[in-house]
């Protein structure tokens, strides 16, 4: 029997859909961590291609597909891919299935950097994902998705990796966040993410990867596909849009938070005076400035726009934001911030005007 060449084209397709995922998750999560952090977090991603791919190649592909030893675990027939040159798997040609799910693979212990970023060095996570990818992940792919495993004898469906990918780098990054510990200095001191503009490049790529990841897992290019490839759009969009709505509901909330440069400030609410006083008995446990008592420097107005600058001593943090008549304005901020901020200005005065990039909402 002969591959299908069209469901062979789609598989490698989206192998390649889902490799693309590997460097948008280093630009997601390297976009939300300190400046200093940025490429170290990079790397905990990345370097998962090379390592993982040659862990899966030579061992983890037979762990997690080879003819099953008790349901648990496949047995060394695969080992380098002994014995899969011209083989079929399906439609598809077994070596094109491998390439699909180093991917998976690949991918998978990348996630899990996200629960210890900052926080781990990088030759102890080289140890860690290939440790985890030989005990954890190959093991747990075996019992969902080899035909011995024994939870797909129970009937276990998990299509495109909710089970094996997801569901177990959530958990494991728990795991290692509790080992890991608490923050130094948290949360008197918050690492504040440095580049969203970074952050929201990599989630654009991680949607787009995510075609290959799902539509991908039919393994042909059929109905399956189709109906996993608009799913997975309609479902982010939707999501997307519900927020959208969600934030429209709210009138008194009337703003969008800006990043500028290495600036960033948290849950604030930007408003005319009648809209923050309304909002007083609010459940954010937040604390309420009033920007123009920190200063004339802190205040700058254009128009209908007004937009905020909130000089401190760890994060410079800029806010442009729809702020109604013209007046005073204020801006609520977490207590911890609102207590970091009055000290910061107590202790420094007033802060020398900064040269803020002009931001248009």
């Amino acid at each position: 029997m002969r591959p299908d060449t069209g469901d062979t084209a789609w598989l490698l397709a989206s192998t390649a859909l889902v490799l693309l995922m590997t460097p948008a998750l280093a630009l997601f999560y390297g976009g939300l961590v300190r400046r200093k952090n940025v490429l170290s977090t990079i790397m905990h991603s990345l370097v998962s291609i090379p390592v993982i791919t040659t862990v899966w190649l030579v061992l983890g592909y037979s762990l997690a597909f080879g003819p099953s030893v008790a349901g648990l675990i496949g047995g060394l027939d695969f080992f380098m891919l002994r014995g899969l040159d011209g083989q079929l798997r399906g439609t598809v040609p077994a070596l094109a299935f491998v390439g699909f799910q180093a991917m998976f693979a690949v991918i998978t212990p990348a996630l899990i950097s996200g629960g210890f970023a900052e926080r781990m060095k990088f030759t102890a996570f080289l140890l860690f994902i290939v440790s985890w990818s030989l005990l954890v992940y190959a093991p747990l792919a075996h019992w969902v998705w080899a035909e011995g495993g024994w939870l797909f004898a129970l009937g276990a469906l998990d299509f495109a990796g909710g089970t094996v990918v997801h569901i177990s780098a959530g958990v494991s990054a728990l795991v290692c966040a509790v080992m890991v510990g608490k923050r130094l200095k948290y949360p008197q001191e918050r690492p504040l993410p440095h580049n969203l503009t970074m952050t929201m490049l990599g989630a654009g790529l991680l949607w787009f990867g995510w075609f290959g990841f799902n539509a991908g897992s039919a393994l042909a290019a059929g109905q399956s596909a189709a109906l996993a490839f608009v799913t997975t759009h309609v479902a982010a969009g939707a999501d997307d849009d519900h927020g959208d709505v969600a934030r429209r509901a709210d009138p008194a909330a009337d703003l969008l938070a800006v990043h500028v440069g290495q600036a960033e400030v948290e849950e604030h609410d930007v408003g005319g005076l009648d809209r923050c006083d309304r909002r007083e008995g609010g459940t954010t446990g937040g604390d309420v400035l009033d920007v123009e008592a920190l200063g004339p420097q802190a205040v700058e107005r254009r128009g209908g726009h007004g937009r905020v600058v909130l000089h401190h001593e760890d994060a410079h943090g800029a806010i442009l934001a729809r702020c109604g008549p013209p007046g005073r304005h204020r801006v609520r901020l977490p207590a911890p911030r609102a207590a970091d901020l009055r000290r910061s200005l107590d202790d420094r005065g007033p802060a020398p005007r900064r040269p803020w990039p002009t931001v248009v909402v």
